[in-house]
């Protein structure tokens, strides 16, 4: 909830983690928190290894392009120290497309940064006709600035309050308390033994907060 906060734990995790020795980001750019960004790369990673004898592949062989890489540059920093690969980074904001540079010159890392010119395209513009690829990934902004942000991350906050939380507590243990005796229903009129109890109202309930939506609406 602090950036700044957050821009310092940043700097602290790439230097102590990754070895990257200078980030930095222009004013009022959004600040990605570092483990949750490198979590993506990691489920990448697997997701290569399923077609590489389940081991994950690794050196600068790899090549990955990165749609809307940002002023932070965070998947190649982190995806170049993990694992090695060749990372493409595109963008269609001058001044992010500046600022990785920056971060990729202070570091001396090999990271091809592109600008795409035409806002309407994604890959059109930005790939030569002698680029092969073998993951792309896009992780970009959800919000158009700080401000819009912050008011997002204070509704998600406002949404999991404690009040709203007792209350999910409360809807979610009076349907499970229904649930069994329902199934116990239907199960004897057709003949069927009764299920074992899988546990599935605390996955709904799991899914439904963690999508923001109002614990009333459970």
């Amino acid at each position: 909830r602090d950036v700044a906060a957050v821009r310092m734990l940043n700097r602290a995790l790439l230097k102590a983690d990754y070895g990257i020795d200078f980030w930095d980001i222009p004013p009022n750019y959004l600040c990605p928190p570092i483990p949750g960004r490198v979590d993506y790369i990691h489920h990448l990673a697997d997701l290569l290894a399923r077609s590489n004898n389940n081991e994950i592949p690794r050196g600068p062989q790899i090549k990955a392009l990165d749609i809307g890489t940002g002023a932070s540059l965070v998947y190649p920093l982190t995806g170049q120290s993990a694992y090695g690969w060749q990372f493409t980074g595109v963008d269609i904001d001058p001044v992010a497309i500046n600022s990785a540079q920056q971060i990729a010159k202070a570091n001396a890392l090999d990271v091809d940064l592109r600008l795409q010119e035409n806002r309407e395209d994604i890959f059109d513009g930005v790939i030569h006709p002698d680029d092969r690829f073998h993951v792309t990934l896009c992780n970009p902004p959800f919000h158009a600035s700080m401000e819009r942000a912050t008011k997002g991350t204070q509704r998600k906050w406002a949404n999991l309050g404690k009040g709203a939380f007792r209350q999910a507590q409360f809807r979610w243990a009076k349907r499970r308390a229904l649930v069994p005796r329902r199934r116990d229903q239907v199960h004897r009129q057709h003949g069927r033994p009764k299920p074992r109890d899988c546990g599935a109202m605390p996955v709904v309930y799991v899914a439904c907060v963690e999508k923001g939506q109002r614990a009333d609406a459970l």
